[in-house]
């Protein structure tokens, strides 16, 4: 199915370990290139990373 979305543009959701993986999608090499708006609803990855 066709969306007519920005297939170069990503937004990603995510709740409790949802919110983890969608943070640490960020981190793949092969999104290089992409932008990725990340809409968390909890704690995500990069929070405790700074909080430690």
């Amino acid at each position: 199915t066709n969306f007519n979305g920005d297939p170069e543009r990503i937004t990603l959701y995510g709740t409790g370990s949802g919110a983890v993986l969608a943070s640490l999608v960020v981190m793949l090499e092969t999104v290089n290139g992409l932008y990725i708006y990340i809409k968390t609803y909890s704690q995500g990855f990069f929070v405790s990373l700074i909080i430690e």
